[in-house]
């Protein structure tokens, strides 16, 4: 068998001249589409379409015959950056809201609805998605044939790890350290080897930073949000 054909689609977001990336990967014309929603720090490229051992998550799913799409929203991997990102953080205060996110991605399903002429496709939301894709599902139930929420949003007692004291800024950025120690916060070594190598989550730490265009421009390099 071949592999999946892939295409990167362009569409407009909610803002005036600023737009989204869609990612789709499929072997079959025919198959049933999906589209994945990524969280809050990573884009849905580098999320879902980081290749493992020769292949990817949307690779995976493109072999089993569906028809794979991830976006990147504003601020994210090849989505473009609102205006706010060419300042300083604290001039502004956050962008990209859940509510113009799940506005967004109802405009990437009726895209990929329309382009492949169906009229459902599945939802796969992970993280901060899955507060995104909840919402689109609630909006527009009958263009949802299934909703998947990973790594569901919760709420916990107390301040969180992300607990901020202040007014929050426009974006945060980090570098490829600070995200190879959140994701391996409270594990210890053989936790984190059963989860994936070290060498493994360093070097998607760094494809991480690197799917921004202006991570190189800092020392060491850094990507928002």
């Amino acid at each position: 068998m071949t592999g999946p054909i892939a295409t990167d689609h362009r569409i407009a977001s909610g803002r005036d001249g600023l737009a989204l990336l869609l990612r789709n990967k499929r072997v079959r014309a025919d198959g049933p589409p999906v589209l994945f929603v990524h969280g809050a720090t990573y884009p849905g490229t580098v999320v879902f379409d980081y290749v493992v051992e020769g292949r990817s998550w949307m690779d995976c799913l493109a072999a089993a015959g569906f028809d794979a799409w991830c976006v990147d929203l504003l601020g994210y991997g090849g989505a473009d950056r609102p205006p706010e990102m060419l300042a300083p953080a604290d001039d502004h205060g956050p962008i990209v809201d859940t509510a113009e996110a799940a506005a967004d991605v109802r405009r990437a399903v009726d895209y990929i609805l329309t382009e492949r002429g169906v009229a459902q496709l599945d939802l796969v939301g992970y993280s901060w998605g899955t507060a995104i894709s909840g919402a689109v599902a609630g909006e527009i139930p009958a263009s949802i044939r299934r909703l998947v929420l990973s790594g569901a949003l919760w709420i916990l007692p107390g301040p969180g790890a992300l607990a901020r004291a202040g007014a929050l800024g426009a974006y945060r950025t980090v570098d490829a350290r600070a995200v190879v120690k959140r994701w391996t916060q409270g594990l210890d070594a053989a936790q984190q080897a059963a989860i994936a190598p070290p060498e493994r989550l360093s070097q998607w730490a760094d494809a991480a930073v690197a799917s921004d265009p202006a991570a190189a421009s800092h020392q060491p390099p850094r990507m928002p949000p």
